[in-house]
């Protein structure tokens, strides 16, 4: 049974830890809102520029701009991870995915370049013995940016358009809910159209540039925007998951501290009771451990 200063210490390096757990419970919680938000005006914003797409698709009707590529027999994962840990499972789930899109891929005789965002996914995939080409960081204060999905998605549409590659596939978590997320594959390129127009428009829309080159620009638009989305799905459900971690224990740290304090002024009263009782015994007030004697004057 551990001694009164024990009880002590453990209850002072509880009460310190407390308040960081909460703070990045509170932290998690505000990024979680704010990356989905973002993801939010994403998804309208993607809904719209399809709805672009399909208009300027009526003026080229069997127009397809990823049948002028050839297979090369060689394509890119990239592996969106977590940049800093407190997340749980969340790397290793998405590891596991992505081992397995890798297989799979392997099986089929294409040659995979492996690419990483997030420091935490990089260090898993190097343990499992897997090399990478590419790592990149993902921000930690911040949610990802449009810039930093359109950057990247240029680079992949450059190198699929030169021949390099044959397609650019993505895993990832992606966000279902509070605490809940599942690992995911995605092809970012080539380029699919979803849901095209069930009947003409009427009237036709009025195009007044190339349609060739109208449609590659809002096509490259919906590329980045697709991967856009990855991202933030993949921030939320990194929040998510280190929201429900930092909850649990600034719960489980709020019950130790409650059972330490009683322990503590339990062990307290009992150090005093003893004391007492010593004391008392120098005196000549008590004749025994077992009783008390009344001292007469």
């Amino acid at each position: 049974m551990e001694s009164l200063e024990q009880t002590k210490a453990r209850l002072e390096n509880i009460r310190g830890i407390e308040p960081i757990l909460t703070a990045l419970r509170t932290i998690a919680l505000g990024g979680l809102r704010t990356t989905l938000r973002r993801l939010e005006n994403a998804r309208v914003y993607y809904a719209q520029l399809q709805q672009v797409l399909r208009l300027v698709l009526e003026h080229l009707p069997h127009y397809n701009s990823s049948a002028i590529h050839q297979r090369c027999g060689r394509c890119a994962l990239l592996i969106v991870g977590s940049q800093r840990g407190l997340c749980g499972p969340f790397t290793s789930m998405v590891a596991d995915a992505s081992e397995q899109a890798l297989r799979e891929l392997q099986a089929e005789g294409v040659e995979v370049e492996i690419m990483v965002l997030g420091e935490h996914a990089h260090r898993e995939m190097r343990r499992r013995g897997f090399q990478t080409a590419w790592e990149g960081r993902l921000p930690i204060t911040s949610a990802p940016s449009f810039g930093m999905a359109t950057e990247l998605t240029e680079v992949a549409l450059h190198r699929y358009e030169g021949g390099e590659l044959e397609a650019f596939y993505v895993t990832y978590n992606h966000y279902l809910g509070a605490g809940r997320y599942e690992p995911r594959k995605v092809t970012l390129v080539p380029f699919k159209m979803e849901h095209p127009l069930e009947e003409p428009v009427w009237p036709p829309p009025i195009v007044e540039t190339d349609v060739r080159s109208l449609y590659k620009r809002v096509e490259r638009q919906l590329v980045a925007l697709s991967f856009y989305q990855v991202l933030l799905a993949s921030a939320a459900a990194e929040h998510s998951a280190r929201f429900q971690l930092m909850d649990g224990a600034s719960q489980n740290s709020r019950r130790l501290i409650e059972e330490l304090t009683l322990a503590y002024h339990t062990a307290r009263q009992q150090a005093i009771t003893q004391e007492m009782l010593e004391l008392a015994v120098s005196a000549g007030l008590v004749s025994s451990p077992g009783g008390w004697r009344l001292m007469r004057g």
